[in-house]
């Protein structure tokens, strides 16, 4: 019988393969959904985008961009991500060998239309406990699978 797979033993494998296969059908949450998640949750007519390892954030009132913010994701501190209930918003900071690392343009249809260099950008959003916990969840996953190779998540931003 050497060499032989028995019914028994060919049932286990497959057993094994398919409950394996169970554990891994969880696909991995991309940048790509992550960023739409943040985008459906931002209010101030905001919205992300992630470029070549760049933070794009922009808010628009009435069609027209009033602030675009810039920054290279690996620049931010993922330690930082907090939510400041007095400012309804997710705060991120710039490292610590990063100050000032957002660029800031408050466009022509602002009173200033000038270009200024910020420590930290503000992700407004609803203060309900669940979405709070969900955008620190996604900002976090989102700036995680720039700045750490080998990182990827499947655990839901909302549980």
């Amino acid at each position: 019988n050497k060499g032989k797979i028995t019914s028994n033993h060919f049932q286990m494998v497959v057993f094994n393969f398919t409950n394996n296969q169970a554990v891994y059908a969880q696909k991995d949450i991309s940048m790509e959904e992550t960023i739409s998640y943040i985008n459906c949750k931002m209010k101030g007519g905001c919205k992300v985008d992630v470029v070549k390892g760049q933070l794009l954030f922009e808010c628009k009132e009435n069609g027209k961009v009033m602030l675009e913010d810039k920054v290279m994701i690996d620049d931010l501190d993922v330690e930082s991500v907090k939510f400041r209930d007095d400012e309804k918003a997710i705060i991120v900071k710039c490292n610590e060998n990063s100050e000032d690392c957002i660029l800031r343009h408050q466009t022509e249809y602002t009173v200033n239309n000038r270009k200024n260099y910020f420590n930290r950008i503000n992700f407004l959003i609803d203060t309900d406990p669940k979405i709070v916990k969900g955008m620190i969840r996604a900002i976090t996953h989102m700036m995680r699978l720039v700045q750490e190779r080998k990182y990827h998540s499947n655990k839901s931003f909302e549980e």
